[in-house]
Protein backbone atom coordinates (compact mmCIF):
# COMPACT_ATOMS: atom_id res chain seq x y z
CA UNK A 1 0.00 0.00 0.00
CA UNK A 2 1.55 3.42 -0.55
CA UNK A 3 1.66 5.59 1.80
CA UNK A 4 0.66 9.04 1.52
CA UNK A 5 3.45 11.89 1.93
CA UNK A 6 3.60 15.39 0.99
CA UNK A 7 3.91 17.46 -2.13
CA UNK A 8 4.84 21.06 -3.09
CA UNK A 9 2.95 22.99 -5.15
CA UNK A 10 3.30 26.28 -5.45
CA UNK A 11 0.55 28.88 -6.44
CA UNK A 12 0.47 32.41 -6.84
CA UNK A 13 -2.76 33.67 -5.00
CA UNK A 14 -4.09 37.10 -5.18
CA UNK A 15 -0.09 38.03 -6.37
CA UNK A 16 0.81 36.68 -2.81
CA UNK A 17 3.05 34.00 -2.94
CA UNK A 18 2.81 31.06 -1.19
CA UNK A 19 3.48 27.44 -0.82
CA UNK A 20 1.00 24.96 -0.10
CA UNK A 21 1.18 21.45 0.59
CA UNK A 22 -1.21 19.00 -0.86
CA UNK A 23 -1.72 14.72 -0.05
CA UNK A 24 -0.48 12.47 -3.45
CA UNK A 25 0.16 9.20 -3.89
CA UNK A 26 3.28 8.76 -5.80
CA UNK A 27 5.84 11.55 -4.33
CA UNK A 28 7.77 12.45 -1.83
CA UNK A 29 8.61 16.30 -0.97
CA UNK A 30 8.73 18.66 1.43
CA UNK A 31 7.89 22.76 1.13
CA UNK A 32 11.39 23.19 0.24
CA UNK A 33 13.57 23.11 -3.40
CA UNK A 34 14.76 19.94 -2.14
CA UNK A 35 13.31 16.35 -2.13
CA UNK A 36 13.09 14.73 1.23
CA UNK A 37 10.92 11.98 2.57
CA UNK A 38 8.75 13.15 5.35
CA UNK A 39 6.98 10.05 6.28
CA UNK A 40 9.72 8.17 7.32
CA UNK A 41 12.43 10.59 9.12
CA UNK A 42 16.14 9.78 9.07
CA UNK A 43 17.69 8.82 12.45
CA UNK A 44 19.35 11.69 14.52
CA UNK A 45 22.98 11.08 14.81
CA UNK A 46 24.35 14.50 16.35
CA UNK A 47 23.05 16.99 19.26
CA UNK A 48 19.69 17.62 20.25
CA UNK A 49 18.34 21.54 20.49
CA UNK A 50 15.59 22.35 22.10
CA UNK A 51 14.73 25.98 21.40
CA UNK A 52 12.17 28.58 22.89
CA UNK A 53 10.68 31.32 21.52
CA UNK A 54 7.63 33.78 21.13
CA UNK A 55 6.03 35.82 18.73
CA UNK A 56 5.71 39.68 19.89
CA UNK A 57 4.58 42.66 18.41
CA UNK A 58 7.64 45.44 18.72
CA UNK A 59 7.35 48.81 20.35
CA UNK A 60 8.79 50.85 17.69
CA UNK A 61 6.20 50.44 14.65
CA UNK A 62 2.75 48.74 14.84
CA UNK A 63 3.61 47.09 11.87
CA UNK A 64 6.32 45.06 12.93
CA UNK A 65 6.25 41.66 14.58
CA UNK A 66 9.68 39.50 15.44
CA UNK A 67 10.67 36.17 17.20
CA UNK A 68 12.10 36.68 20.60
CA UNK A 69 13.92 33.56 21.70
CA UNK A 70 13.77 32.82 25.27
CA UNK A 71 16.00 29.54 25.69
CA UNK A 72 18.68 27.37 23.53
CA UNK A 73 19.74 23.97 24.96
CA UNK A 74 21.97 21.44 22.91
CA UNK A 75 22.39 17.93 24.39
CA UNK A 76 25.09 15.74 23.28
CA UNK A 77 25.67 12.43 24.56
CA UNK A 78 23.56 13.01 27.96
CA UNK A 79 25.39 16.81 28.25
CA UNK A 80 22.98 19.32 27.64
CA UNK A 81 24.61 22.76 27.37
CA UNK A 82 22.99 26.06 27.77
CA UNK A 83 23.48 27.95 24.64
CA UNK A 84 20.79 30.93 24.95
CA UNK A 85 23.55 33.55 25.69
CA UNK A 86 24.82 33.19 21.84
CA UNK A 87 21.54 34.75 21.08
CA UNK A 88 19.66 38.15 21.39
CA UNK A 89 17.18 37.94 23.95
CA UNK A 90 15.30 40.99 22.23
CA UNK A 91 12.98 40.29 19.55
CA UNK A 92 15.00 40.36 16.25
CA UNK A 93 14.75 40.61 12.39
CA UNK A 94 15.25 38.03 11.09
CA UNK A 95 14.66 36.03 14.11
CA UNK A 96 17.02 34.01 15.86
CA UNK A 97 19.46 31.98 13.96
CA UNK A 98 19.45 28.31 14.24
CA UNK A 99 23.11 26.58 13.17
CA UNK A 100 23.06 22.90 13.39
CA UNK A 101 25.09 20.16 11.76
CA UNK A 102 23.26 17.27 9.59
CA UNK A 103 22.17 14.26 11.79
CA UNK A 104 21.09 16.98 14.47
CA UNK A 105 17.59 17.01 15.54
CA UNK A 106 16.22 20.17 16.66
CA UNK A 107 12.62 20.76 19.10
CA UNK A 108 11.44 24.47 18.44
CA UNK A 109 8.16 25.57 20.71
CA UNK A 110 6.87 28.91 19.96
CA UNK A 111 4.65 30.75 22.41
CA UNK A 112 2.31 33.57 21.03
CA UNK A 113 3.34 37.14 23.38
CA UNK A 114 0.68 39.04 20.93
CA UNK A 115 -1.94 39.12 22.82
CA UNK A 116 -4.42 39.74 20.20
CA UNK A 117 -6.86 36.83 19.63
CA UNK A 118 -7.95 38.43 16.28
CA UNK A 119 -4.88 37.24 14.96
CA UNK A 120 -5.03 33.77 14.98
CA UNK A 121 -2.34 31.43 15.96
CA UNK A 122 1.31 31.91 15.03
CA UNK A 123 3.76 28.87 13.63
CA UNK A 124 6.62 28.14 12.46
CA UNK A 125 7.14 26.70 8.88
CA UNK A 126 10.46 25.43 8.06
CA UNK A 127 12.57 24.91 4.64
CA UNK A 128 15.41 22.16 3.67
CA UNK A 129 15.31 19.66 6.74
CA UNK A 130 13.06 16.71 7.25
CA UNK A 131 9.73 16.75 9.71
CA UNK A 132 6.34 14.81 10.00
CA UNK A 133 2.93 16.40 9.00
CA UNK A 134 2.64 17.30 12.90
CA UNK A 135 5.11 19.51 12.45
CA UNK A 136 4.34 21.68 9.36
CA UNK A 137 3.60 24.53 11.37
CA UNK A 138 1.10 25.74 8.94
CA UNK A 139 -2.70 25.37 8.88
CA UNK A 140 -5.26 22.51 8.42
CA UNK A 141 -6.30 24.43 5.68
CA UNK A 142 -2.52 24.10 4.09
CA UNK A 143 -1.47 20.99 5.84
CA UNK A 144 -4.63 18.71 5.71
CA UNK A 145 -4.11 17.54 9.16
CA UNK A 146 -4.24 20.42 12.01
CA UNK A 147 -4.27 23.76 12.83
CA UNK A 148 -0.80 24.45 14.40
CA UNK A 149 0.50 26.76 16.38
CA UNK A 150 0.18 29.08 19.47
CA UNK A 151 -1.78 29.65 21.80
CA UNK A 152 -1.47 27.22 23.73
CA UNK A 153 2.41 26.66 23.12
CA UNK A 154 3.54 24.42 19.77
CA UNK A 155 6.38 22.49 19.31
CA UNK A 156 7.39 21.26 16.00
CA UNK A 157 10.27 18.74 15.56
CA UNK A 158 13.26 18.60 12.89
CA UNK A 159 15.90 16.76 11.62
CA UNK A 160 19.02 17.48 9.52
CA UNK A 161 19.10 14.27 7.40
CA UNK A 162 22.06 13.95 5.49
CA UNK A 163 22.18 16.33 2.10
CA UNK A 164 20.28 18.87 3.88
CA UNK A 165 23.39 21.05 4.40
CA UNK A 166 22.83 24.43 3.31
CA UNK A 167 21.03 27.64 4.73
CA UNK A 168 16.94 27.32 4.80
CA UNK A 169 14.39 29.97 5.87
CA UNK A 170 11.65 29.17 8.66
CA UNK A 171 8.96 31.49 8.79
CA UNK A 172 5.28 32.18 10.20
CA UNK A 173 2.72 30.43 8.01
CA UNK A 174 -0.45 30.90 10.36
CA UNK A 175 -1.08 34.55 11.65
CA UNK A 176 -4.24 35.95 10.14
CA UNK A 177 -4.16 33.20 7.34
CA UNK A 178 -2.54 30.72 5.50
CA UNK A 179 0.49 32.92 4.32
CA UNK A 180 1.08 34.08 8.03
CA UNK A 181 2.90 37.29 8.32
CA UNK A 182 6.17 36.90 7.49
CA UNK A 183 5.93 39.89 5.47
CA UNK A 184 6.04 41.73 8.63
CA UNK A 185 8.80 40.22 10.08
CA UNK A 186 8.18 36.61 11.25
CA UNK A 187 10.81 35.07 9.42
CA UNK A 188 14.51 33.40 10.33
CA UNK A 189 17.01 31.36 9.36
CA UNK A 190 18.51 27.70 10.14
CA UNK A 191 22.23 27.22 8.98
CA UNK A 192 22.83 23.41 8.36
CA UNK A 193 26.58 22.94 8.32
CA UNK A 194 27.69 19.86 6.48
CA UNK A 195 28.50 16.05 8.36
CA UNK A 196 32.25 16.46 6.56
CA UNK A 197 32.73 19.74 8.70
CA UNK A 198 34.37 21.23 5.55
CA UNK A 199 32.23 23.93 2.87
CA UNK A 200 33.66 24.96 -0.68
CA UNK A 201 35.32 28.60 -0.19
CA UNK A 202 37.09 31.05 -2.66
CA UNK A 203 40.23 32.53 -1.25
CA UNK A 204 40.73 35.13 -4.45
CA UNK A 205 42.83 33.42 -6.28
CA UNK A 206 41.16 29.83 -6.04
CA UNK A 207 39.07 27.37 -4.68
CA UNK A 208 39.49 26.05 -1.22
CA UNK A 209 38.34 23.40 0.83
CA UNK A 210 37.64 25.06 4.14
CA UNK A 211 36.86 23.64 7.93
CA UNK A 212 33.42 25.75 8.95
CA UNK A 213 35.61 26.24 12.44
CA UNK A 214 37.38 28.58 10.22
CA UNK A 215 34.26 30.79 9.53
CA UNK A 216 35.07 34.17 11.19
CA UNK A 217 31.40 35.34 10.90
CA UNK A 218 28.36 34.48 9.28
CA UNK A 219 25.86 36.89 7.53
CA UNK A 220 22.19 35.99 7.32
CA UNK A 221 21.06 38.43 4.69
CA UNK A 222 17.19 38.44 3.95
CA UNK A 223 16.50 40.55 0.89
CA UNK A 224 12.95 41.71 1.50
CA UNK A 225 11.15 43.76 -1.72
CA UNK A 226 12.61 47.19 0.03
CA UNK A 227 15.53 46.20 1.91
CA UNK A 228 17.82 43.82 3.16
CA UNK A 229 17.32 42.70 6.82
CA UNK A 230 20.34 41.48 8.11
CA UNK A 231 21.87 39.62 11.12
CA UNK A 232 25.59 38.85 11.94
CA UNK A 233 26.81 35.67 13.77
CA UNK A 234 30.69 36.42 14.80
CA UNK A 235 32.85 33.02 15.87
CA UNK A 236 35.51 35.30 16.98
CA UNK A 237 32.91 36.57 19.74
CA UNK A 238 31.69 32.81 20.67
CA UNK A 239 28.94 32.74 18.21
CA UNK A 240 27.31 35.78 19.14
CA UNK A 241 24.30 37.09 17.33
CA UNK A 242 23.80 40.45 16.62
CA UNK A 243 20.53 41.88 15.22
CA UNK A 244 22.02 44.51 12.45
CA UNK A 245 18.73 45.53 10.88
CA UNK A 246 17.78 47.40 7.88
CA UNK A 247 20.93 47.69 4.71
CA UNK A 248 23.81 47.97 7.28
CA UNK A 249 27.62 47.84 7.13
CA UNK A 250 29.03 44.98 7.68
CA UNK A 251 32.23 44.62 7.66
CA UNK A 252 35.17 41.71 8.81
CA UNK A 253 38.73 41.49 9.36
CA UNK A 254 40.86 41.68 6.28
CA UNK A 255 42.19 37.84 5.43
CA UNK A 256 38.75 36.43 6.79
CA UNK A 257 36.02 33.94 5.87
CA UNK A 258 33.05 34.97 6.03
CA UNK A 259 30.27 33.51 4.82
CA UNK A 260 26.78 35.08 3.45
CA UNK A 261 23.30 32.96 3.45
CA UNK A 262 21.34 34.85 1.47
CA UNK A 263 17.59 34.42 1.41
CA UNK A 264 14.75 36.83 -0.80
CA UNK A 265 11.10 36.97 0.94
CA UNK A 266 8.29 38.26 -0.77
CA UNK A 267 7.82 38.79 -4.40
CA UNK A 268 10.05 40.34 -6.11
CA UNK A 269 13.13 38.57 -8.12
CA UNK A 270 16.32 39.63 -6.94
CA UNK A 271 19.82 39.78 -8.33
CA UNK A 272 22.35 40.12 -5.49
CA UNK A 273 25.97 41.32 -6.30
CA UNK A 274 28.89 42.07 -3.97
CA UNK A 275 31.22 44.35 -5.74
CA UNK A 276 34.80 43.48 -6.85
CA UNK A 277 34.31 39.53 -5.10
CA UNK A 278 33.80 36.60 -6.90
CA UNK A 279 32.25 33.23 -5.12
CA UNK A 280 31.69 29.73 -6.55
CA UNK A 281 27.81 29.31 -7.70
CA UNK A 282 26.50 26.94 -4.98
CA UNK A 283 27.16 23.25 -5.45
CA UNK A 284 29.36 24.07 -8.74
CA UNK A 285 33.26 25.32 -9.34
CA UNK A 286 31.79 28.40 -11.88
CA UNK A 287 32.56 31.81 -10.36
CA UNK A 288 30.11 34.45 -9.98
CA UNK A 289 30.00 37.92 -9.02
CA UNK A 290 25.87 38.26 -9.28
CA UNK A 291 23.10 35.80 -8.52
CA UNK A 292 19.37 35.78 -9.81
CA UNK A 293 17.37 34.45 -6.66
CA UNK A 294 13.08 34.09 -6.61
CA UNK A 295 11.16 34.21 -2.99
CA UNK A 296 12.32 32.06 -0.53
CA UNK A 297 15.30 30.50 -2.85
CA UNK A 298 18.55 30.50 -0.67
CA UNK A 299 22.55 31.54 -2.04
CA UNK A 300 25.13 30.41 0.15
CA UNK A 301 29.17 31.28 -0.49
CA UNK A 302 32.36 31.67 0.84
CA UNK A 303 34.63 34.32 0.32
CA UNK A 304 37.83 35.80 1.77
CA UNK A 305 37.81 39.50 3.04
CA UNK A 306 40.10 41.73 1.55
CA UNK A 307 40.87 45.34 2.88
CA UNK A 308 38.82 47.82 1.72
CA UNK A 309 34.75 49.24 1.25
CA UNK A 310 32.77 47.53 -1.17
CA UNK A 311 29.26 47.81 -2.37
CA UNK A 312 26.42 44.59 -1.98
CA UNK A 313 23.32 45.18 -3.19
CA UNK A 314 20.54 44.29 -5.20
CA UNK A 315 20.68 45.11 -9.08
CA UNK A 316 16.82 44.18 -9.94
CA UNK A 317 16.01 46.44 -12.17
CA UNK A 318 12.39 46.87 -10.61
CA UNK A 319 13.95 47.39 -7.16
CA UNK A 320 17.32 49.97 -8.60
CA UNK A 321 15.12 52.80 -7.30
CA UNK A 322 14.50 51.49 -4.17
CA UNK A 323 17.90 51.88 -2.02
CA UNK A 324 18.96 47.95 -1.30
CA UNK A 325 22.54 48.56 -1.17
CA UNK A 326 25.07 49.17 1.21
CA UNK A 327 28.67 48.55 1.93
CA UNK A 328 31.03 45.50 3.19
CA UNK A 329 34.39 46.88 4.25
CA UNK A 330 37.32 44.45 4.63
CA UNK A 331 39.29 45.89 7.69
CA UNK A 332 42.48 46.12 9.49
CA UNK A 333 41.18 44.85 13.04
CA UNK A 334 37.88 43.85 14.02
CA UNK A 335 36.09 46.43 13.47
CA UNK A 336 32.27 46.12 14.35
CA UNK A 337 29.13 46.45 11.81
CA UNK A 338 27.38 49.95 11.79
CA UNK A 339 23.50 48.35 12.62
CA UNK A 340 21.36 50.15 10.20
CA UNK A 341 17.12 50.95 11.36
CA UNK A 342 15.19 48.66 13.55
CA UNK A 343 18.58 46.69 14.82
CA UNK A 344 17.40 47.24 18.37
CA UNK A 345 13.69 46.16 18.86
CA UNK A 346 11.87 45.77 21.42
CA UNK A 347 8.50 44.14 22.40
CA UNK A 348 5.46 46.47 22.59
Amino acid sequence: MKEKVLFLSASIILSVFTLQLFYTEEFSLISTAEAVPTTVLCEPTGSVHDISMQAVKTKQTDYLYAYQLTSHTMTLDDTTTDITKMHSLDPTIPGPTIVIDEGDKVRVTVSNALNDPSLGIVGVHVHGVAYDIKSDGTLEETNRDSDQGAPPAYTVEWVACKGTAGSWPYHDHTLMGINGLEYRGLFGAVIVNPASGEINAYDGSSQTNLDVEDIAKDFVVYARDDAFWIQEIDYNKNSKQTPLGVNPILTAKDGDFVRWNIIPLGNDIHKFYLDNYQWFDEGTTNLISEKDLGPLEHHVFTIKAKKGSNMYGDDAINLKFKKMFSEFEGTNGNKPSKAGLFANLKEQ
